[in-house]
């Protein structure tokens, strides 16, 4: 060990402090191709998710998505030690709530369980009615939140894939006078896909990423 100082020792960086400026949310039937890849080409440009994946618009800006993971642990207490000797993770879990603003199919379709793909407005009046299921049957989706940071040249790009989510969770819909939107909060608790072989895959890209991706600690690969 040598001499040194605490700025020396210091690699703080701001440039890598992130923010979610805007964030979409994508929900797609499971028969829909997960999406594998934000950007492609030396510009690392955005690209389209496949056929199939649906925004779901509008969001609350206070509370638009809650991500969180819980953990449960089992320790083992030995005789002679004041700590555990050894533990092991024994459950893990996974939510993402969402605030919905808009009233379309994908936003009424999650609150109430029901696969609108076969819901149709009326021809004449245009009216569209539908009915709440008495015993809903789960019904699985993907999931996939889209966010940016920064802009232009530096723009970075965030995702993160949730390949088999289903609703587990609905918040109150409140009608307020001409208040707030009549939004619909939903949560979603994740779970593994066995043919992608994932619960949550991330991904972290565009031209601000490609700029950054040694300074934030990783190798630039060769491409061979």
């Amino acid at each position: 060990m040598t001499d040194t100082t605490f700025a020396a020792l210091s690699t703080r960086n701001e440039d890598l402090i992130r923010k979610s400026l805007d964030a979409i949310l994508f929900v797609a039937p499971m028969d829909t191709p997960a999406i594998t890849a934000l950007t492609a080409g030396a510009s690392s440009a955005l690209q389209t998710p496949p056929q199939g994946w649906h925004d779901v618009g509008w969001m609350d800006a206070s509370n638009a998505i809650n991500l969180a993971t819980g953990v449960t642990a089992s320790p083992v207490d030995s005789f002679g030690s004041l700590y555990p000797t050894r533990s092991d993770i024994t459950k893990m879990s996974q939510t993402i709530a969402a605030t919905c603003q808009e009233t379309n199919a994908i936003t009424m379709g999650l609150y109430s369980q029901v696969d609108m793909s076969a819901i149709e407005a009326d021809p004449i009046t245009g009216e569209i009615a539908y009915s709440d299921p008495v015993r809903p049957t789960t019904i699985n989706y993907r999931l996939f939140i889209l966010w940016v940071d920064q802009s232009g040249t530096d723009t970075i790009y965030g995702g993160i894939s949730f390949p088999r989510v289903s609703v587990t969770a609905l918040a109150d819909m409140k009608m307020d006078p001409g208040i707030n939107a009549m939004a619909r909060g939903v949560t979603f608790t994740s779970y593994p896909d066995h043919t992608l072989g994932y619960a949550r895959r991330n991904f972290l890209g565009g031209p601000g990423i490609k700029s950054r991706a040694e300074a934030m600690g990783f190798t630039v690969g060769t491409g061979s």
